[in-house]
């Protein structure tokens, strides 16, 4: 097996998962992204909330081949959790059998030595980590639900903000990352207050942030005669703060006016790879057309015709004006949608002897532009047949953006066994002009269909492979329902 990085795993990777992970289709997101010694907190509305954020930082721990931990508050919730890492791909089987996920209660960890005590805490954390990298781990990635530290009156342990305090001295000098996680429906107001106060990184509705009312330890556990200290810094952050705000207004202000200056640019590679196909079936006609005998004043017809079709291209390709779409946005039907793009390439599938394979799962429905889902898909339906394809396979299904897991919607698979695109140049596929088909493309169909998939509010990935045998192409869309 190979070592893991501390990168996520890159979409087109070729290195293999570990046995107890499951391919998936989930994007890789920004919340499990963190690394060691990360102290997050999750404030959580929903066990769907609390669960599409929770397990996807865990999967992360399991792919770097970290120590994966989960504290419930009890011994029946475990099922739930189970299931939850199943849907994400995490045979819990296997990967507990491995040594690399431990599922436990409080009463294993936070209660273990009776009574609740930091310092026992802390102890125990560092334990766990000195002897889960002696069996090869890179690091422990641990998740525990707060609700533990509740009493019958719903206060909290009286000793809680000061474990989160002592964590953020922890978590630098350690190989491990934690995020606690508390229900929002049943901490108080104040405990949460504390809770944001202690915690350098938070995560509330799918959003994590870092935390601008982070307080460090010795501010918030401060003593009385050390108030000055404590005011002197909170005045001095908030100076910062605000100083930071006023710098990232100014950057935004000339971003925006860059990209104003930049908008004719691209409107003219738009509008020139958006018109070239007709043209150039126009063009096709003109010459056929002259092919035929015709009188000596119908060839002057057709010779004019040709020189003004050039002039067109070349307007075109030289145009400054500004672009306007008068169409009005529509429920769309994909499936609808799909079959009218593949029907523009049947019977050029049909010469390269190409299959073209569509199955859908469920109605399909989203919100937008007709014509120009229908230009994006044709895009890359006609890059697979360029590839050399013999098989092109469209998938429809429900599907949801894992960077915010609220966002539910359609996601479109077109994937076909053409070469594949090298790793080297992978990244670069969606760039405007880049193309590998030299004097046959313009480098611009990938680009254009990550801008509408864009416009739609919609995301688009691609992974590919290289290898003989098992070479091909999947280039993955969600649109939002």
């Amino acid at each position: 097996m190979d070592r893991f990085t501390d990168q996520p795993l890159a979409a087109n990777s070729a290195r293999r998962l570990p046995v107890f992970l499951r391919e998936s289709a989930m994007e890789t997101s920004h919340v499990s992204s963190c690394g060691n010694h990360d102290h997050l907190a999750l404030i959580y509305d929903s066990q769907e909330e609390q669960f599409d954020i929770v397990i996807p930082f865990l999967r992360m721990g399991l792919e770097r081949q970290e120590k994966v931990v989960y504290i419930v508050d009890e011994a029946s919730a475990k099922p739930a959790v189970k299931a939850a890492m199943e849907r994400y791909g995490i045979d819990v089987e296997s990967a507990t059998a491995s040594g690399a996920l431990a599922i436990i209660t409080k009463h294993d960890a936070y209660l273990k030595n009776g009574d609740f005590d930091p310092d026992w805490m802390i102890g125990f954390l560092s334990e766990a980590v000195e002897a889960t990298k002696k069996e090869g781990f890179r690091g422990v990635r641990a998740s525990g639900e707060m609700t533990w530290a509740l009493g019958p009156s719903g206060k909290a342990n009286g000793r809680l903000i000061e474990y989160e305090c002592k964590l953020n001295s922890f978590f630098p000098g350690y190989d491990m990352s934690g995020m606690c996680q508390y229900n929002r429906k049943r901490f108080r107001p104040e405990t949460l207050m504390h809770v944001i106060h202690t915690h350098p990184l938070l995560i509330f509705k799918g959003q994590m942030c870092e935390n601008p009312y982070y307080l460090p330890p010795e501010i918030v556990q401060g003593e009385a005669d050390g108030m000055d200290d404590r005011v002197r810094q909170l005045l001095e952050s908030m100076t910062e703060t605000e100083r930071l705000r006023s710098q990232l207004i100014a950057e935004t202000e000339t971003l925006r006016r860059s990209q104003k200056l930049a908008a004719a640019g691209r409107m003219v590679a738009t509008i020139a790879h958006e018109i070239s196909d007709p043209l150039t079936a126009v063009t096709n006609l003109c010459y056929l057309l002259g092919e035929e005998n015709l009188s000596p004043e119908g060839r002057g017809y057709v010779e004019t015709m040709a020189n003004e079709l050039e002039r067109v291209s070349q307007i075109a390709k030289q145009s400054l004006g500004f672009y306007r779409i008068d169409a009005l946005a529509a429920q769309v039907d994909i499936r609808r949608v799909i079959k009218e793009a593949t029907g523009l390439f049947a019977r050029q599938a049909k010469a390269n002897g190409t299959s073209i394979e569509v199955h859908h799962q469920g109605p399909g429905i989203t919100f937008g532009f007709q014509a120009e889902l229908c230009r994006v898909f044709a895009n890359l339906i006609a890059n697979s047949l360029e590839a050399g394809a013999s098989r092109i396979l469209i998938r429809t299904a429900e599907g949801r953006d894992w960077r915010r897991p609220w966002r539910r919607g359609v996601r479109i698979t077109i994937g076909d066994d053409g070469p594949g695109v090298p790793a080297t140049i992978g990244d670069k596929v969606f760039e405007p002009f880049f193309t590998t088909k030299e004097e046959k493309g313009n480098g611009l169909g990938l680009w254009v269909s990550k801008g509408i998939v864009q416009k739609h509010e919609g995301l688009i990935s691609m992974r590919t492979s290289t290898r003989k045998g098992r070479s091909g192409t999947v280039i993955s869309i969600l649109l939002p329902a």
